[in-house]
């Protein structure tokens, strides 16, 4: 029984462990970046792999598999962003995901937040949100 326990506890700690590195290394990854030039797609990437720790969700949601949504179609002026999507670790009744969209031209963020996978009407509106807001100023 013993043995049972200590390797899980071996197990459970060598998880910690390897995620901290993870993070450690997107962190120093992120410091690296080569800003004020734009963002090109594996940079986008860094950049959202760094909202997720930011915004601290990363026990939630899966950093080391981002994916580069590309049909987001209906978001205004959809090709200035790298869109970066992050799966839920563990599945629930109602799938979300994380998102962040990153300007090419700046690297910047203009959209991180989570929403149900089948409602990406969110995200839409958030932009269009944003574009109306730009006109009123």
């Amino acid at each position: 029984m013993k043995r049972i326990l200590l390797g899980i506890l071996f197990i459970f700690l060598t998880g910690c462990t390897s995620q901290k590195q993870y993070i450690r290394n997107v962190l120093n990854d992120f410091e690296n970046l080569k800003r004020g030039d734009g963002a090109e797609q594996e940079e986008a990437v860094i950049i959202a792999k760094k909202e997720l720790i930011d915004q601290n969700v990363v026990r939630i949601y899966n950093i080391e598999e981002p994916r580069i949504v590309e049909d987001l179609t209906n978001v205004p002026d959809h090709q200035q962003y790298w869109f970066v999507s992050f799966k839920e670790k563990q599945a629930s009744s109602i799938p979300f995901l994380y998102l962040v969209a990153v300007e090419k031209a700046t690297g910047n963020i203009k959209f991180s937040d989570d929403y149900p996978t089948d409602k990406s009407w969110i995200v839409e509106a958030a932009f269009y949100n944003a574009k109306s807001l730009q006109r009123k100023k």
